[in-house]
């Protein structure tokens, strides 16, 4: 286990740091741990100490030198000098047995750069351990870069907890620092460029065990009533156009590299991130406004009933104008 270092943000919540080091300590992890934390105390540099067993790296950065997490995790993986590394929460586990066979996956496939598996999600309640469900890997071995991308872009499952080659984490991490938007900095940019940087073998064990808010959670960490979705809210963000723009210019730039058309590589990336806006506004949409829910029911089976009966009644018509003309005597169209 002493190819594998782990990466783990943190910032003023020293009891997951404790948690999980009491973990990695228990199962005697051979490997490194290097935390880059923005706290601002020195509750979790002192911590360290606790546990002589772990072989630790410990880097304070502050919020001038690293904007986020995903920045702290480029700057303390120039550092990192075993051969595979994984990224981590401070709330989250990894599973040692499931790095184990990544990494003998990695030793063995050259033309892998990346290995994934299973993310189990758990929620913790008044000290009550709870399930929430598992997300199997997705097939990334495409050879083909578009098609991984693509892949990527339809099914969100993030990359950050795959095992990648420690040159690949420290490639795709390097722009981390140009975009600082939540959810677009933090992950869609890095699991975007995992994704073109190498092809992905994704195997059926357990990887990461992640922690997840017991109730239903909007950016930033809150309960507020009369908050909007998370993606909703970022895209409302003064810096949303700049920053945005910035996102798409780095993997558009990023295929053009590996050998697309321009033309091309900037009609993919638009294509697939309408794609995934869906997605993501439709998820939160579900999370947090189940009282929608009834609604939208209605009006889609209204629309698949007044679809069919549109279809029905246009094969028995002559022209379109005389389906339409129930609608064409009440309308203004002036």
């Amino acid at each position: 286990m002493d190819r594998i270092g782990i990466l783990i943000p943190t910032m003023n919540r020293p009891e997951f740091v404790e948690r999980v080091l009491k973990y990695y300590g228990n199962l005697n992890f051979s490997g490194k741990i290097y935390i880059a934390d923005s706290s601002g105390d020195k509750l979790t540099e002192d911590l360290i100490s606790n546990y002589p067993m772990l072989n630790t790296v410990y880097r304070y950065y502050s919020k001038e030198v690293a904007v986020n997490e995903m920045q702290a995790m480029h700057l303390i993986a120039q550092e990192v000098d075993t051969p595979y590394s994984i990224f981590q929460g401070d709330d989250d586990f990894l599973a040692i047995n499931g790095l184990r066979v990544a990494a003998d996956f990695l030793d063995e496939n050259a033309d892998f750069t990346t290995v994934g598996g299973g993310q189990l999600r758990f929620r913790m309640h008044e000290k009550i351990f709870e399930l929430s469900g598992v997300l199997l890997p997705v097939d990334y071995s495409s050879e083909s870069f578009i098609e991984r991308f693509k892949t990527y872009m339809r099914t969100g499952s993030s990359t950050m907890y795959f095992l990648h080659r420690t040159e690949t984490m420290c490639d795709v991490l390097q722009h981390s620092g140009y975009v600082t938007l939540p959810a677009i900095g933090t992950e869609l940019l890095i699991c975007c460029l995992s994704m073109l940087a190498g092809r992905c073998k994704s195997i059926p064990v357990i990887l990461s065990f992640q922690q997840g808010e017991h109730e239903k959670t909007i950016f930033p960490r809150t309960n507020k009533q009369l908050t909007m979705p998370t993606f909703y809210r970022i895209m409302l963000r003064e810096d949303w156009p700049e920053q945005f723009t910035r996102f798409k210019q780095i993997i558009v730039d990023k295929m053009i590299e590996l050998g697309e058309d321009a033309e091309r590589a900037e009609y993919t990336f638009d294509s697939e991130m309408v794609f995934r806006t869906i997605v993501l506004l439709d998820a939160q949409l579900k999370t947090n406004y189940d009282f929608f829910i009834p609604d939208l029911a209605r009006w889609n089976a209204y629309q698949e009933i007044f679809g069919r009966q549109l279809s029905t009644e246009t094969s028995q018509a002559e022209n379109l104008e005389e389906v339409l003309k129930p609608i064409l005597a009440v309308t203004d169209w002036n």
